[in-house]
């Protein structure tokens, strides 16, 4: 009597286990690997309009080209870490076409990424030692930015979003003030 006594109590405990494991996994979303732009909001406001481009990874904001207004803006940044599912995603090309809105007349962002001094491209992925030579020169050798493309002239600014996850572009019709973050088209 004894010895059934414990196979039911280790019956028990063994399905419980395995309820707990498989009612976890149902529940645990899987990374989303091979994205570099997770999503991109627009607000329009007459004061300042943002486009926010948020990242699967941290990232800082190094510069950008035209620095006031232009139909195509190219922001260049360095990634700060990036997860090893997210890391062969950095040397491919990603587009996304946002809404339109009337204040904001973007039509596309790209990622790109250019990698100076390698022989990688077309070889359909990176060796293990390849990847570590990679991810060590990745913040000084390699150029990484995004490319948007409006429909118009704009004139803009462009600023780290506070979470290091994010490139926030203000959009303006005339005036952008960098002390005060607006735009003087009022």
């Amino acid at each position: 009597m004894k010895i059934t006594k414990y196979k039911v109590v280790l019956f028990v405990l063994v399905l419980t286990a395995i309820n707990l494991w498989v009612y976890n996994k149902k529940f645990i979303a899987a990374p989303v690997s091979g994205r570099i732009m997770e999503s991109i909001s627009i607000v329009d406001d007459i004061h300042r309009s943002e486009v926010r481009i948020n990242f699967s990874f941290p990232l800082r904001y190094e510069n950008h080209f035209p620095k006031i207004k232009g139909k195509e803006i190219r922001v260049n940044f360095r990634p700060m870490t990036i997860s090893e599912l997210d890391f062969d995603a950095l040397y491919q090309r990603e587009a996304i076409g946002p809404e339109k809105t009337e204040l904001v007349p973007l039509e596309l962002v790209v990622f790109e990424s250019e990698f100076l001094g390698s022989s990688l491209t077309g070889t359909g992925g990176f060796t293990e030692n390849e990847r570590r030579k990679k991810e060590k020169a990745m913040r000084t050798e390699d150029d990484f930015y995004l490319v948007l493309s409006f429909e118009r002239e704009v004139v803009f600014g462009i600023h780290q979003g506070s979470d290091f996850r994010s490139i926030v572009i203000f959009v303006c019709e005339k005036e952008f003030s960098e002390e005060s973050k607006q735009c003087l088209d009022y």
